[in-house]
């Protein structure tokens, strides 16, 4: 293949991360949902056994605006993380799935055209897609449709020459 016939992929400002936006946006927000029960559930835990031992130890009534502030400081500490960890799983969620859904997409574009007639000679993943068996698969079973259909054609046309013409009748 020259140089000018492979495909090149486009630079970083134009490359779509969202190629399926319904399947990668829903699995980052389930991924998200069950980091944001997470954290709260280990919060709730945290801060209820802090409260426990804060307020065993606090005798003098003059510990509890230090628990209180104890308190607030967990508070933005996990509150920050959980943030953290939300945005960090939506982010990499959707990274991830890139890797499915672009293959995915590749396949419809390559059906889309066998049904209209153009069976394609190859189909190009990237470097760290997944599927690339599933890919060499079709691209086979692609070809030996193909191959299948110019012998159907060529037996047809055998076929025809060694029949008499038929009268077509008005």
């Amino acid at each position: 293949m020259s140089d000018s016939a492979k495909r090149r992929r486009p630079p970083v400002h134009k490359r779509i991360l969202l190629v399926n936006p319904r399947l990668q946006i829903g699995y980052g927000i389930a991924v998200a949902w069950i980091i944001i029960v997470s954290v709260i559930l280990t919060t709730l835990t945290v801060y209820y056994t802090v409260t426990d031992i804060a307020y065993m130890t606090a005798a003098d009534p003059n510990y509890l605006d230090e628990v209180a502030q104890v308190h607030l400081a967990l508070f933005w500490r996990v509150g920050s993380g959980m943030v953290f960890l939300v945005a960090t799983g939506i982010f990499l969620t959707i990274f991830f799935m890139h890797r499915i859904c672009g293959p995915v997409y590749r396949f419809e574009k390559i059906l889309r055209a066998a049904a209209s007639g153009q069976i394609p000679e190859g189909l190009n993943l990237r470097k760290n897609d997944e599927f690339k068996n599933l890919a060499d698969s079709l691209v086979n079973t692609l070809r030996a449709t193909r191959d299948a259909g110019i012998e159907v054609g060529k037996k047809t046309a055998a076929l025809e020459a060694l029949s008499p013409p038929f009268r077509r009748f008005p």
